[in-house]
């Protein structure tokens, strides 16, 4: 009798393991999400700095300005920069379990678009 109450005592913990780390499991992907959502916000809002009146452009016609605007070759240099130093970045935090992505400055400079 004692040996199937402690056989039970343990499917219970196991049970409330189980949940808990359920919980955990939602709330980190909740955590994801919001993460997610947000840089994507942050990236809409920084498209939007470049056009004149936003709110004046479909979906459509600014899907077609970022087409054309990565479709030169100015700026898949830059994204192949970028990915590089990100790949790099990468490489030291394994390492060092740290490390931050450097800059781009140099092959991606800051570039006038209508004064802007």
């Amino acid at each position: 009798m004692d040996l199937e109450n402690k056989i039970e005592a343990q499917r219970k913990r196991m049970e409330q393991e189980k949940n808990k780390l359920d919980m955990l499991m939602k709330k980190a992907k909740a955590e994801q999400r919001k993460a997610d959502n947000h840089r994507k916000i942050v990236v809409g809002a920084n498209f939007e700095t470049f056009l004149t009146e936003p709110r004046r452009y479909s979906e459509q016609q600014t899907r077609r300005i970022m087409q054309v605007a990565f479709a030169t070759r100015e700026v898949k240099n830059c994204m192949e920069q970028i990915e590089r130093e990100l790949a790099g970045a990468e490489q030291k935090a394994q390492r060092a379990n740290a490390g931050t992505a450097g800059t781009s400055a140099a092959i991606c400079p800051r570039i006038s678009v209508n004064g802007k």
